[in-house]
């Protein structure tokens, strides 16, 4: 398993770069630069602008295009074999981008980030299948939130190596975008001696000799013929059905109802407002009135990772739907307060102020001073009487407003800490949970582009409607939340504990009596209560 964190922590590394705009001006200077050299003239701001645009757009572009493909590639090649050779993309994607300075070419940087794109679609698709179908029942979760701890590490060591004082200058950013070859070469050593799913080689190969030695290795027992029973089972109740397409999870009432939990966890995930948090967080932390924003950035990754190490050790104890559930409303009520931290460190509505425009002109109404921004207030008092405009701009609001961009700065913290609670791990693995061996390609392949389309969205269009709703953008998220939080509620079901023939056997009997099926705690205590039958 430790093997299989280096493929997550080498998709953290570009996602970092994806998320977080502190080096824009950077390299729009080297686009600039490169423009100069080749036509001898400064770049147009418009064509600038676009040429920014393609780069941050082009890597969510790649997820969307790849993931799609996560069924076909995955059955086709294997999952080892399909991660293997996904490593060449990174590894070409991360070349192009650590050359392109050298070779002053932009075309370089737009074409490695679609790269690093693709190959981060496979990947979040590819790892926790490859996970879930190796893991245990009772680890299942614990193991799949695993493969997100990588991920939040990854972004985290790429934010601190972009610092100004290690690698985030001018000279050096080159650097940084070709780190991603790193773990891409650690992978492609190491893959080779990972096993293949057993459930791979047995139902979808039918190689049960391979699939026997595989369990062996990951188990480290010789005999595993509970685990081959409940293959066989599986690979049974499989060979009654169809080959599933993806245009068959939504038509056969069998899969309709998995697959619509699938896209919305996946919706719930990205559409949160998390990923709006960290594509401007620097900027964030500046209108909060941090001195140090980048530094403050850094900070939410640490959290990123600690919460995410919570998640880790409560995802088997207290369940998917409950940590997922508290995961949303806590985010809620971090964008409802981050909403009134923001407006509050721009708005004006002391009543002292007011008192004393009172004081000074006793002809003008008092409550012209009341509730609106203070530039407002000033220049109707400077249309009265000077005088009482400098006693207003001798009394900033200090009664409230500074410590309002703590409280800004403590909700963000808290937002990314709910997010890895339940929003940011569980989406990927419960979705390989929530489908057989048949289907679960497909599934996979569906969520993901769901999820890499909806992280497009929000990439592009955060800054329009940030602009147009200004701090109150954050309510926007507010109600998503509650609104993915009574979906949880009364759709969800809690995959803790259970099989994958168990799960889905409660969609085939009734959509939704997952719901109610009992609770076990690990599949030996299934199997054990089966034999005593």
């Amino acid at each position: 398993m430790a093997r299989r964190l280096g493929q997550s922590i080498s998709v953290g590394v570009p996602l970092s770069h994806a998320l977080s705009l502190s080096r824009s001006q950077i390299i729009e200077q080297e686009y600039n630069a490169t423009w100069q050299h080749r036509y001898g003239v400064p770049i147009p701001h418009g064509t600038l602008t676009t040429l920014w645009s393609l780069s941050v757009a082009i890597f969510s572009i790649g997820g969307m295009l790849s993931s799609f493909c996560v069924g076909v590639v995955s059955e086709w090649l294997g999952r080892r074999k399909a991660m293997l050779i996904n490593n060449l993309l990174a590894f070409i994607g991360g070349g192009l981008m650590g050359m392109a300075k050298l070779s002053q070419s932009f075309e370089m940087m737009i074409l490695g980030r679609f790269f690093i794109g693709t190959y981060c679609g496979l990947a979040s698709g590819l790892v926790p299948m490859y996970v879930g179908e190796i893991s245990p029942t009772s680890l299942r979760g614990a193991l799949g939130t695993l493969h997100q701890l990588a991920i939040v590490i990854g972004i985290l060591v790429a934010q601190i190596l972009g610092l100004e004082a290690l690698l985030g200058t001018e000279e050096l950013w080159p650097l940084l975008m070709g780190l991603t070859v790193l773990p891409t070469v650690l992978q492609m050593a190491l893959l080779p001696f990972c096993p293949e799913s057993p459930r791979y080689l047995y139902i979808i190969r039918c190689q049960e000799h391979h699939a026997k030695s595989g369990l062996r290795r990951l188990t480290g027992l010789q005999d595993v013929g509970e685990a081959l029973a409940e293959m066989k089972e599986e690979k049974r109740r499989m060979e009654m059905e169809r080959k599933v397409s993806i245009a068959e999870l939504f038509r056969s009432p069998l899969y309709r109802q998995p697959i619509i939990i699938a896209i919305l966890l996946q919706l719930s995930q990205q559409l949160s407002g998390v990923n709006a948090i960290f594509y401007y967080s620097t900027s964030i932390f500046e209108k909060a009135g941090v001195e140090s924003p980048v530094y403050a950035t850094i900070g939410a990754g640490v959290v990123n990772c600690a919460f995410t190490v919570v998640s880790l050790f409560l995802v088997e104890r207290a369940g998917r739907r409950t940590l997922h559930m508290l995961g949303l409303a806590g985010m809620a009520g971090c964008a409802i307060i981050m909403t009134v931290a923001l407006a509050l460190l721009n708005t004006i509505t002391l009543s002292t102020v007011a008192v004393a425009v009172h004081r000074l002109m006793l002809s003008s109404p008092v409550s012209s001073c009341l509730s609106v921004p203070l530039y407002v207030c000033v220049c109707v008092c400077v249309c009265v009487r000077v005088r009482v405009c400098v006693s207003v701009c001798a009394c900033p609001p200090q009664d409230g407003v500074p410590w309002m961009s703590y409280v800004s700065m403590l909700a963000i913290f808290g937002f990314v800490a709910f997010f890895e609670v339940g929003p940011g791990p569980i989406p990927w693995f419960i979705v390989a949970e929530l489908f057989s061996q048949g289907p679960r390609p497909a599934a996979m392949a569906v969520a993901g582009f769901s999820n890499w389309t909806a992280n497009f969205i929000i990439g592009m269009g955060f800054q329009y409607i940030a602009h147009a709703c200004g701090p109150y953008v954050f309510l926007i998220f507010a109600v998503l939340l509650l609104s993915f939080l009574v979906f949880t509620f009364f759709r969800v079901p809690e995959t803790r504990g259970k099989t994958f023939d168990q799960i889905s056997a409660g969609f085939r009997h009734q959509p939704g009596s997952l719901l109610d099926l009992e609770k076990r705690s690990t599949e030996l205590e299934y199997l054990g209560e089966g034999s005593l039958g």
